[in-house]
């Protein structure tokens, strides 16, 4: 037939202009085994046609179509409201990131429109903060923090179908770490350990026992003030303890719960040193207990405050500065104890296989980068120890060199020469 209408293929869908200018698509998928219509609107024939193959691919490839009206903040909230498997200080610290840094900034921008060049650009600001609108400059942590968001966000908008790919994931847009960002591991020496550990378990000194025991175990503060009894094991060939549970601060809030991580969840042996400190605050705690609340049952805390509950971790900062200056040394942070501890365990010899599983490390390339300090005694000039070349080796040894050699074996000789001798075969 000529000069008729072109018989529409099957699959490709129907199209119709609608009275306000605006084509009207329609198009069936099979999705889950049946057979779904699926339909729209569109600028253009053009676009039309193009929107109906996408969804008829989207929805057949179990995606949803995409919607190109979603913003980025309405997919950050959604997602974090859905996100499962993270504690809830995690839940709190990803809000305040979004909060604080993402939402102001690019909460605004359309979803689909959000590509590498925008995050790039958005870390930029972020580095260099705004004097005009006061915002802070950002540190590589904490642009490094927002960026894991961004990424795990991101990375499920695409995996749902809502954007093509992970612009988060595109090489070139995670912040890096300046030279000039770069702080070197801070650590007490030898010395200065002694000093900090002998007033912070002075006799009396409540927190400063936290302290002492946070340098002799290298423990994380939460760990250690959500230690409880059941979990420490004192009598034996081998005193530990288990890390079960920890004290968190996120905001103005403190949560307890398990460790992050499988590597979180460890068991940490305990020193002498370690044990000793325990003793002693089992029987002062106990002393005051008895003293005070006679009635109410003992704390199951190792470390509880006079009334018997945990401690906020955010307390012991400011006992933390004043150990550091009873004691004549540095005022370095809380954590700088965990530095401290691999430093000098390190520096005593200890594996850093073992010092990373003792520390909650998955990564003991991570427990050298990152925690371990160098001293000056050890960047001291290295001598191999090499023994003395002898003057003369015949004189030494009584033999030649060469009468310690293996003799050599006679060449081969050739074809044509066993042929004149008559050894050829």
């Amino acid at each position: 037939m000529t000069g008729g209408k072109a018989r529409r293929k099957w699959g490709e869908g129907s199209y119709r202009v609608l009275p306000s200018g605006r084509w009207e698509w329609r198009i069936s998928a099979k999705v889950g085994g049946k057979s779904r219509t699926l339909s729209g609107t569109a600028d253009t024939e053009a676009k039309a046609r193009a929107a109906a193959q996408r969804a008829k691919v989207d929805a057949e490839a179990g995606r949803r179509a995409l919607n190109r009206a979603v913003t980025l903040g309405a997919h950050l909230e959604g997602w974090l409201k859905g996100r499962d498997g993270i504690s809830d200080s995690t839940r709190r610290k990803y809000g305040d990131l979004l909060r604080l840094h993402v939402l102001p900034e690019v909460g605004a921008l359309k979803l689909a429109a959000v590509d590498a060049a925008t995050l790039r650009e958005f870390y930029g600001r972020l580095r260099e903060g705004d004097q005009a609108r006061k915002r802070r400059a950002l540190g590589y942590s904490s642009r490094r923090q927002i960026h894991n968001v961004l990424y795990a966000a991101l990375g499920q908008a695409a995996a749902d179908g809502l954007i093509p790919g992970n612009p988060a994931a595109v090489p070139g847009v995670r912040p890096t770490q300046a030279a000039r960002e770069v702080e070197p591991v801070r650590a007490f020496t030898r010395g200065q350990a002694a000093r900090f550990l002998a007033v912070a378990d002075a006799e009396g000194e409540r927190t400063g026992q936290v302290l002492a025991f946070l340098l002799l175990t290298g423990m994380r503060r939460g760990e250690v003030l959500g230690l409880r009894w059941e979990h420490v094991t004192l009598g034996g060939a081998t005193p530990a303890l288990r890390v079960v549970v920890q004290r968190t601060v996120s905001g103005s809030r403190v949560f307890e719960g398990p460790p992050k991580t499988r590597h979180g969840r460890r068991t940490v042996p305990l020193s002498a040193e370690a044990v000793a400190v325990l003793e002693r605050v089992r029987a002062r705690t106990a002393e005051e207990h008895a003293a005070l609340y006679p009635e109410d049952p003992p704390s199951p805390y190792v470390f509880p405050s006079l009334r018997g509950g945990p401690y906020d971790p955010s307390n012991f900062t400011r006992v933390m500065k004043r150990v550091c200056a009873a004691a004549g040394v540095p005022a370095l942070a809380v954590h700088d104890l965990r530095h401290t501890f691999a430093s000098l365990a390190s520096f005593g010899g200890v594996r850093v296989e073992v010092l990373s599983r003792i520390l909650g490390h998955s990564d003991p390339a991570f427990t050298l980068r990152q925690y371990r300090h160098l001293y000056p005694e050890e960047l001291a000039a290295v001598s191999l120890e090499l023994p003395p070349v002898p003057q003369d080796d015949e004189e030494e040894t009584g033999e030649a060199l060469g009468d310690l050699l293996p003799p050599e074996a006679p060449a081969p000789a050739s074809p044509a020469r066993r042929k004149r001798k008559g050894l050829q075969a």
